[in-house]
């Protein structure tokens, strides 16, 4: 670890602290509003809970790992502050949940996840969480749900800076730091945030067994975010995201080890740029991506470095159509590039994925259906047709009816394929159905109000790609193993009174 950085950061953004000040100009633009609609056409016959940018402000210094393990529903497997934190929906495995930032998947291609616990929640405007299968409309991964990270504009202009301070146990500091520049025709917002912690307190390790400090577990951690809006005409926008991290965290040892020395170095950069023209019964939207990260993982007690590198290229185009009687028709071609090096691999690994995607929704005062479909094709090999049907109906005023049918699949990732050793380049992609039925009501009467919600899933997955030790074997391998069957009721109650 580099202490010292940290000191530097401090005095930086203390100095920016100082001079912070906020202009009150709120004025309404004549602009278009910006969304994902391909988010809000996910949400059509599945379960799913959404965060403004008022309510993520309410929690600036969380990550999206302590966010989500308030929500019910979603399982998360984290092992501490700054330590990995993985997400389980639905009993699926963490590779099965896609992660997207403005509309574009982020996990590793070479892992096939993503550690929730780099993602602050000072870094986006909006979070959305889509459970059950999406792969139709988002592509592999889409198996248990989706996790949407949004970056949006925002109705004003004028000057705006503020800065937040956090102390907590263990030497945890934060620091965030935010400034908004707008006028008619373009916004520019900068956003940087900092955190360090030592994470050296006492837990327990067994009944009778004294307590023990925590070693080894510093953490260093800042994140930049730069979003610029520029409006050519009122109906259209170019968008420009970027966003750095980094994170340098030392890893602490097990129960089982007397002292550790390792660490590790996490650094991300993403850069999204976006185009997107609105007619008076279409929207048209072209994105381009590119991502570039890199992971480093020391031990000096065994002399181990083990660095790995990818780079993803990502070119999206998709149109929407609205036409008579509600309805809506959306289409659209993604194609995606990836490249990936490490010590585990014996050549620097490529791979090209190439997908068609269409959908047909119509929406109606009381009931919502939509029919998607996806074709993938990856390097040579043509994915099988993914259809889903959804639909909801509105049974009573304070009663609706959701339901959706979906096939999904979820590819193996590259350390799947060609980790030495164990990985497999013949394994088959995870493939199979979802299904889920759900009831929702909601009640209000003066000051008070209550909703809620069951529902019941059931979904099965062949050629389940599983990490073991098999037979005669020394080391652990991927291969496929049969299917896995998976099902359960959600239970949701929401209660309110307003003061």
């Amino acid at each position: 670890m580099r202490p010292n950085i940290s000191l530097l950061y401090v005095i930086q953004i203390c100095f920016l602290s100082a001079t912070s000040a906020q202009v009150d100009t709120s004025l309404l633009l004549p602009t278009l509003e910006v969304k994902q609609s391909r988010i809000e056409n996910s949400k059509v016959g599945s379960q799913g809970v959404n965060w403004s940018a008022e309510e993520l402000q309410s929690r600036s210094f969380q990550n999206l790992t302590s966010l989500l393990e308030q929500e019910a529903g979603i399982y998360m497997k984290s092992y501490g502050l700054g330590s990995l934190a993985t997400s389980s929906i639905r009993g699926g495995s963490a590779g099965h949940t896609l992660v997207l930032w403005n509309g574009l998947p982020i996990q590793s291609p070479m892992l096939g996840l993503l550690d929730l616990s780099l993602l602050p929640l000072q870094s986006v405007d909006q979070i959305s969480v889509q459970r059950g299968g999406n792969t139709a409309l988002w592509g592999s991964g889409a198996v248990g749900g989706i996790i949407s990270l949004g970056n949006q504009a925002h109705n004003e202009k004028g000057l705006r800076v503020s800065s937040q301070t956090s102390f907590g146990s263990f030497d945890n500091f934060q620091q965030s730091f935010d400034l908004f520049v707008g006028s008619k025709n373009w916004q520019s917002r900068t956003r940087f945030s900092f955190q360090e912690a030592s994470n050296d307190f006492y837990y327990d390790i067994a009944p009778g067994f004294p307590q023990r400090q925590q070693t080894n577990a510093t953490l260093l951690q800042h994140n930049f975010n730069q979003d610029i809006y520029w409006n050519p005409s009122e109906r259209q926008q170019i968008a420009l995201h970027y966003w750095r991290q980094f994170s340098d965290r030392q890893i602490p040892p097990t129960n089982t080890q007397t002292r550790s020395e390792a660490y590790q170095v996490d650094r991300s950069d993403r850069l999204v740029l976006e185009w997107r023209k609105v007619n008076d019964r279409s929207v048209y939207q072209t994105k381009l991506a590119g991502f570039d990260e890199d992971l480093q993982y020391f031990d000096p007690q065994i002399q181990l470095n083990s660095p790995s590198h990818f780079y993803s290229l990502i070119g999206e185009f998709s149109g929407q159509w609205y036409g008579k009687n509600g309805y809506q028709l959306l289409a659209g071609y993604t194609q995606t590039y990836n490249e990936a090096e490490s010590n585990g691999y014996q050549t620097q690994e490529q791979e090209n994925r190439s997908a068609l995607f269409a959908s047909i929704l119509q929406r109606k005062s009381i009931w919502e259906w939509q029919l998607s479909f996806r074709q993938t094709l990856v390097d040579e090999g043509l994915i099988p047709l993914v259809p889903t049907l959804a639909g909801q109906y509105q049974v009573l005023p304070n009663l609706r009816i959701k339901g959706k049918v979906s096939r999904n699949y979820r590819l193996p990732t590259l350390n799947d394929r060609f980790w030495r050793p164990g990985g497999n380049p013949d394994l088959k992609a995870e493939s199979g159905w979802s299904e889920e039925l759900s009831l929702e009501g909601t009640w209000s009467e003066n000051a008070f109000a209550i909703s809620g919600s069951l529902t019941g899933f059931n979904r099965q997955i062949d050629n389940w790609i599983l990490w073991s030790i098999r037979t005669g074997q020394n080391f652990w391998s991927a291969n496929n193993i049969a299917a896995v069957w998976s099902r359960g009721l959600e239970s949701r109650l929401n209660l309110s009174y307003r003061l």
